[in-house]
């Protein structure tokens, strides 16, 4: 029961994280905030998806359910931070390389 707050009080950061980055991509429509964006929100559902079966008190299966997207959401949270880490590697590369 513990882990469930530790993962709700995480997506409630990476919710804050994703409405921050996403009013500075609606500002700036800089791409690598575009992908910023995206990972914060996959990481918030992904947070979501481990927590609130739990809290919520439901059955094994809805954990199991849970358990299973969570870890779906991780291997997209992984693609989109490695494309966040080349754009910026790309631009570092060009302006110092």
């Amino acid at each position: 029961m513990t882990t469930a707050f530790f993962f709700i009080f995480g997506a409630i950061l990476a919710t804050v994280g994703t409405i921050s980055a996403l009013i500075s991509y609606l500002h700036s429509k800089n791409g690598a905030l575009k992908y910023l964006f995206l990972t914060f929100l996959f990481m918030a559902l992904h947070a979501y998806a481990f927590s609130l079966p739990i809290l919520l008190h439901a059955s094994l299966a809805w954990i199991a359910y849970g358990y299973t997207i969570g870890i779906a959401l991780i291997f997209i949270l992984l693609l989109l931070g490695l494309r966040v880490q080349m754009f910026l590697t790309q631009k570092f590369i060009r302006v110092y390389g």
